[in-house]
């Protein structure tokens, strides 16, 4: 573990190359893409004097710190005790606390595959005093005017075996419940405020930090009850409610009712804010919501065609200010001034870039701003409102300079049903735009989908010469319900030929050159990617597939046996019968399909994979080198299902090989 006097001399050495990118004639390096962000998570304190963030040295260890705004005075945040720990996230909760989320990867004490396991940590911003709370804890309000104190959901033991209320926690009478706390952070004490059911997911406090509405989710009998405060909880709701199914093995469960999960008090309430499914628009809208009388209000925006995101709060008083969703970009719509100027300047200093107000200050004239696309790999800004001054943080990726970030292009194409399928294309810095290699990237999920953002695995492929474009095929969510519908039971069928039709579609611009085609995707792209070695082979040079599921019915079989009977739904519905239609999984699996295969395969697989077992990429190797394929296949030590957890060392040598098999058979020059 590197020193804390050797890391804040590196951190100083850092800033000092956030604050000059030279720009290059040569591509950046591999480890420029595989090492994590310089600098993420950019908080400002409440007193505005004093930064906090992630901040990596040399693109490796992660670590907490604490600085001046200018970066002086770096104090690091750490658990000295702890081992294969690191910091994924953290807010200030006072000028003096911050709350910090860990991830440690480790095994589970009974056995099994490496996992990622939370932890939160309260954590005093000079180094001093730290203390753990449930990882499960939530922050409901900060509370300005008495800095020594939070607000808290935390997890609590009810025991009302003396009590009637026995009768609705377990059957002994003692049940795990939500309560709401006063929390003193310097002493790691509380007072109890509110304490709900076993059913109780969260708790809305009103400007007097009173609890004034809980909202109950009864997951086993499928209901909602909202209850307001009148003298003690009472009931003025309840629901019972449909679920979807989603995810990774349908684990996931989107709950459609219109009655959703309160995102903050609209005045003084009952009224809240929420968000839910508009059976009469297709899609997921925002709305407000009185619990009272069950009327919903509309927002009165336009999505674009794209489902709601979410609401945007001011963490000074609890309220929402804004909304946010994706539709070829991201778009923040804020209700009131001075945010929807302030985002309007900011998008207006940064044209073409992604821009976000994430933090700011109790005056309000301090915020922090981050940046992604337009010309940059990613930074973050300190705007001060008074001065009208807008200074560089630091640099998310210093090891990417600007001339080297291609531009992303949000696109729509006709599939060959005359389906709109939207798409981000990747175009390669630095080259004329015509006849170019291409790599078709599908995301994972499949119940999933990519956004306009600094794509790592895109950008560094365009800076090697090659345009990605990333479609967005039927079954992709975010753009309504429908949508996603489309794309069930059609695994190798037209969500695959949504992929085949992006290639027509550039083609057709005269950007690329067909018969210079290859196919990347991880997971669920994985399979797409298999699918079309084995499907489509006569479109691709090369395939890149990791962690893919390549013979569906084992694939299926395993699912059932490790989740459990809740997955047959989900993918019943999503791939189809496997027990049922043997003929159709085999029609669309890649392992029963290799004689097919015309172009060379690169598979890569994480050894801990917990989604897709590893076993899927050993049978698909089996398969070629039975059929007498040519293949190459990459077992990543230790690695994750979600790539995005891989280490710098993991993705380095990932990278490495990607580049290299691509060069190999579908070079860019």
């Amino acid at each position: 573990m590197m020193r804390i006097a050797t890391f804040l001399s590196a951190i100083a050495a850092a800033c000092l190359l956030f604050a000059s990118p030279a720009l290059s004639q040569s591509p950046p390096p591999v480890d420029a893409y595989a090492a994590n962000t310089a600098i993420s998570s950019v908080d400002i304190s409440p007193n505005g004097q004093r930064l906090a963030m992630l901040a990596s040295v040399e693109g490796g260890e992660r670590r907490a710190i604490v600085t001046g705004l200018d970066g002086s005075g770096a104090t690091v945040l750490s658990l000295s005790d702890e081992v294969g720990i690191a910091p994924t996230g953290l807010n200030w909760l006072s000028d003096d606390y911050l709350i910090v989320d860990f991830a440690q990867r480790r095994r589970p004490p009974g056995g099994g595959p490496i996992r990622n396991i939370p932890r939160r940590y309260i954590m005093r911003a000079d180094g001093g005093n730290s203390y753990e709370i449930p990882a499960s804890s939530q922050v409901v309000r900060y509370m300005p005017e008495d800095p020594e104190h939070v607000l808290m959901l935390l997890p609590v033991v009810r025991d009302d075996r003396d009590s009637i209320m026995a009768r609705r926690g377990a059957a002994d009478g003692v049940s795990l419940a939500l309560g709401l706390f006063r929390h003193n952070l310097a002493r790691n004490s509380r007072n109890r405020l509110a304490v709900g059911e076993s059913t109780t997911a969260s708790i809305l406090v009103d400007d007097d930090y009173d609890p004034v509405i809980r909202y109950d989710l009864d997951t086993r009998a499928r209901r909602i009850e909202i209850f307001i405060q009148d003298g003690g909880w009472q009931s003025v709701y309840r629901e019972d409610y449909e679920e979807e199914r989603y995810g990774r093995g349908g684990r996931n469960r989107r709950i459609f009712t219109p009655a959703g999960t309160p995102s903050g008090l609209v005045g003084e309430g009952p009224a809240y804010y929420t968000s839910g499914y508009d059976a009469d628009r297709n899609m997921t809208v925002g709305y407000q919501f009185n619990p009272v009388t069950g009327e919903r209000t509309p927002l009165g925006i336009d999505t674009g065609g794209a489902d709601f995101g979410g609401y945007l709060t001011d963490w000074r008083n609890g309220r929402v200010i804004g909304a946010v969703w994706d539709a070829d970009v991201r778009t923040y719509h804020y209700f009131d001034e001075p945010w929807a100027s302030l985002q309007a300047q900011l998008e207006g200093a940064f044209p073409g870039s992604r821009v976000a107000m994430v933090s700011w200050d109790q005056s309000g004239n301090n915020i922090i701003v981050s940046r992604r696309l337009g010309g940059s790999s990613g930074a973050y800004y300190l705007f001060n409102r008074s001065a009208g001054s807008v200074s560089l943080i630091g640099r998310m990726r210093p090891g990417i300079p600007d001339n080297w970030v291609g531009d992303v292009i949000p696109v729509e194409y006709q599939a060959r049903d005359g389906l709109t399928i939207p798409a981000y294309v990747t175009l390669p810095p630095n080259r004329d735009l015509a006849d170019l290699p291409l790599v078709v990237m599908p995301h994972g999920g499949p119940q999933s989908r990519d956004y306009y953002d600094f794509d790592e695995w895109a950008q560094l492929l365009a800076s090697r010469g090659y345009v990605v474009i990333q479609p967005q095929f039927r079954g992709s969510e975010g753009f309504g319900r429908d949508f996603i519908f489309r794309g069930h039971g059609e695994w190798g069928r037209a969500m695959q030929n949504d992929l085949s039709d992006a290639i027509g579609y550039l083609a057709g611009q005269g950007i690329v050159d067909p018969d210079r085609v290859c196919i990347f995707g991880w997971s669920y792209g994985g399979y797409a990617a298999l699918a079309g070695a084995t499907l489509t082979p006569e479109l691709y040079r090369c395939v890149v597939a990791g962690a893919p599921v390549a013979d569906v019915t084992a694939m299926m079989e395993w699912a059932e046996d490790t989740n459990g009977s809740g997955t047959v739904d989900y993918w019943t519905e999503y791939v189809g019968d496997w027990r049922r239609e043997r003929e159709r999984m085999i029609a669309i699996s890649p392992t029963d399909q290799v004689e097919n295969v015309r172009a060379p395969i690169f598979l890569v697989h994480g050894t801990e994979d917990t989604i897709v077992p590893i076993e899927q990429a050993e049978l698909m190797a089996e398969a070629l080198e039975r059929a007498g394929k040519t293949y190459e296949y990459l077992p990543v030590e230790d690695g994750p299902h979600v790539s995005v957890l891989m280490t710098p060392e993991q993705k380095q040598a990932f990278y490495t090989r990607l580049l290299d098999f691509l060069d190999r058979h579908n070079p860019a020059d």
